[in-house]
């Protein structure tokens, strides 16, 4: 144990744990963490959204199971190219915050895509 109370690292990797749970968390952190969730928040939506919507849509419409896998691939479908490209970033090095900053336009605008029915 150390002074404060606390138990001594007992390792390097518990040492670089330790070290960032110190950092103090600042508007730094707070903006890429927003931009990241926001993100994410819309890609579960679209896949939520579906599953809400596809059990009361499915006998309405008469679909298969086949059309309904179909359905539910295309909603991931345009996961892939960012998928791609994050690849593609790393290969050429490219920093993660440089590499999120380029996705995000092609990203809002596959994101917007369904809804201006193209």
């Amino acid at each position: 144990m150390t002074a404060e109370g606390r138990l001594a690292p007992a390792s390097a990797a518990d040492a670089l744990v330790a070290r960032l749970e110190n950092v103090p968390f600042s508007r730094w952190h707070f903006r890429p963490r927003v931009v990241v969730g926001t993100a994410t928040f819309f890609d579960a939506f679209d896949a939520l959204s579906l599953a809400f919507v596809l059990p009361v849509l499915a006998p309405l419409w008469q679909l298969s199971p086949r059309q309904i896998g179909v359905l539910i691939a295309i909603g991931y479908l345009g996961q892939r190219p960012r998928a791609c490209w994050r690849r593609a970033t790393d290969v050429w090095k490219i920093s993660p915050p440089e590499a999120f900053r380029s996705e995000l336009p092609a990203s809002g605008l596959n994101e917007m895509t369904p809804a201006l029915d193209l």
